[in-house]
């Protein structure tokens, strides 16, 4: 079944959403050729719209198609963008994807969420390739009006990741960048705990920032 999105003009806000985990991990179906020809009449039709969020699903199945080397369409008129995001590295290729073609974007927000870890027949990006693609990638940005940041719980508890490469890519990038704000999911119910958020800012702080005026609060 297909669908346009017609004289919406007037549209200020809009939410992008797959739905069907299991048919999403079960077949290419929304990665095929033609569902990138769907996909991307459909951000086509929503080049005006002010304010963009994408649930998780479609962040993931972004991701799988940023890697194949589609483009979602340039020149969007967005100034808010809300992702919804797998706190994993997979997510990332469909984070920079959106980015890409979000040139005046102003505020960008990214809420984590806990990956479950299926079998490796059951996931919709392994490791390995999106490790390629962080390695071997396109991952310049051009962030010329890219003002406030915010990153909720978009942490692993093991090393920072994949929250430190994205800000890492991010400072680099946003030029006029004012604040970002990184909160991360885990508590500080022990020295352990404090320790290990420490450690993670002590980090994050020693990356180049594009902006001098960009203030990092962790």
């Amino acid at each position: 079944m297909r669908f346009r999105l017609k004289n919406i003009s007037s549209v200020v806000r809009a939410y992008f959403e797959f739905y069907g985990i299991g048919d999403l991990r079960e077949s290419d179906i929304y990665t095929s050729p033609e569902s990138m020809v769907y996909l991307s009449q459909l951000f086509r039709s929503l080049q005006s719209v002010k304010e963009l969020e994408l649930g998780t699903l479609c962040t993931e199945v972004l991701s799988v198609l940023e890697m194949k080397g589609w483009k979602i369409p340039p020149d969007s008129a967005r100034l808010c963008l809300t992702l919804n995001a797998f706190n994993h590295e997979g997510s990332i290729p469909g984070i920079l994807g959106i980015l890409k073609s979000s040139p005046y974007l102003e505020t960008l927000v990214i809420e984590g969420e806990d990956y479950i870890n299926y079998d490796e027949e059951g996931d919709l990006i392994t490791r390995d390739p999106a490790v390629a693609y962080l390695t071997n990638g396109n991952l310049d940005l051009i962030l010329n009006h890219l003002k406030t940041i915010k990153i909720n719980s978009f942490t692993e508890s093991v090393d920072g990741q994949p929250m430190l490469t994205l800000v890492r890519l991010l400072l680099k990038s946003a030029k006029v960048l004012e604040k970002m704000i990184v909160k991360d999911s885990i508590k500080c119910s022990s020295p352990k705990d404090a320790t290990y958020l420490a450690k993670i800012a002590s980090r994050l702080l020693t990356f180049p920032r594009a902006s001098p005026e960009a203030v990092v609060m962790f």
